[in-house]
């Protein structure tokens, strides 16, 4: 049985699914603190910093996977629509997904000047997999309707052979 669903279309259901995860922490952290009267509905401004240490960085990690959910969405729905699929897309799909959760966890536990590098570090490489998709997309498109300029090298088209 077919399936339209490419591994970079279920890496992007991962990313929602797991940007849908913190969102819902968030929502149960509030609601505790309203339901325990340790707060009211009003006291969690947007944008300001409030709540204790650890819920902050959830409540900024949750902003960071919503803010790069897009660039992820967009390069993997670009792929989709022009029918390009590659394992070396797969590949890359993955290495995000692995990025962007490693990112949030160490957001989550630590907020030391070393997790702040790790961090980084982690979403260099998200930057760098966007990057990838985007020069990889058109080339992995041209090669699929222009085979012949991909051949011309000896090592996929072997020499003619020479006569005895």
């Amino acid at each position: 049985m077919e399936t339209n669903l490419t591994v970079p279309l279920v890496c992007l259901m991962v990313m929602v699914a797991w940007t849908a995860g913190l969102s819902i922490a968030i929502e149960m952290y509030r609601r505790g603190q309203v339901h325990l009267g340790k707060a009211e509905p009003q006291d969690f401004p947007g944008g300001e910093r409030h709540g204790t240490d650890r819920y902050w960085r959830l409540n900024r990690a949750h902003m960071n996977a919503v803010e790069n959910l897009p660039l992820f969405a967009g390069v993997v729905l670009i792929a989709h629509a022009a029918e390009v699929a590659h394992g070396t897309l797969d590949m890359f799909a993955a290495v995000y997904v692995i990025a962007r959760i490693s990112h949030t966890t160490v957001h989550l536990l630590a907020g030391t000047a070393q997790a702040a590098q790790m961090r980084f570090f982690f979403y260099t490489v998200q930057l760098a997999v966007i990057i990838t998709f985007l020069a990889l997309i058109p080339m992995i498109d041209y090669q699929r309707f222009h085979p012949e300029a991909y051949l011309r090298n000896e090592l996929y088209e072997p020499a003619e052979p020479t006569p005895f």
